[in-house]
């Protein structure tokens, strides 16, 4: 065997066994995240000292979606959503989220802050979601229901709102 002046194995077993170990790495976070909302990553990158709201929203709604609870997984989505929209410091003032959202879809400069086209964002609104449940019918004894492949839709688009807003770098570093 030949050894470089690091001391390491020279013949390509150490790089065999580097791809070895990625590769079993990569197949069990595949399969972990087969089963998960959330992303493994946005677990590790630190924002529960930096965006504890943000942080805190993902637990939630990562438990809501084991626990298959469309409602909440709705409700806490939208606190995420929220929280997402605040980090730009003009959507900070606005109390509504719908005022949040019509002034994102009316300025480029705050969409390419968050790194998001018009699409998108009219996507979030279009849900209906955010109405329904947060603004309107709030005192009608008729209770709607809102099937988990709504919610979970929904509850995706907010993470990947929340991934393309991280990968822009310009509001959550």
């Amino acid at each position: 065997m030949e050894r470089n002046s690091h001391g390491d194995i020279n013949n390509g077993r150490l790089i065999k066994i580097k791809v070895a170990f990625y590769n079993a790495d990569f197949v069990i976070s595949s399969k972990q995240n087969e089963e998960k909302l959330i992303p493994n990553y946005l677990e590790k990158i630190e924002l529960e000292n930096k965006y504890p709201q943000i942080f805190s929203s993902l637990t939630v709604i990562e438990k809501s979606y084991e626990k298959k609870l469309s409602e909440d997984l709705c409700l806490h989505s939208i606190t995420l959503l929220d929280s997402i929209l605040n980090l730009e410091s003009s959507l900070f003032d606005l109390k509504k989220i719908s005022k949040k959202i019509n002034k994102l879809q009316s300025s480029p400069e705050i969409l390419k802050k968050f790194g998001v086209d018009k699409e998108f964002i009219s996507a979030l609104d279009n849900s209906r979601i955010i109405r329904n449940i947060k603004v309107a019918h709030k005192d009608l004894p008729l209770k709607f229901n809102i099937p988990f492949m709504v919610s979970t839709s929904f509850a995706y688009l907010v993470i990947t709102f929340l991934e393309i807003t991280i990968c822009t770098g310009e509001l959550i570093n």
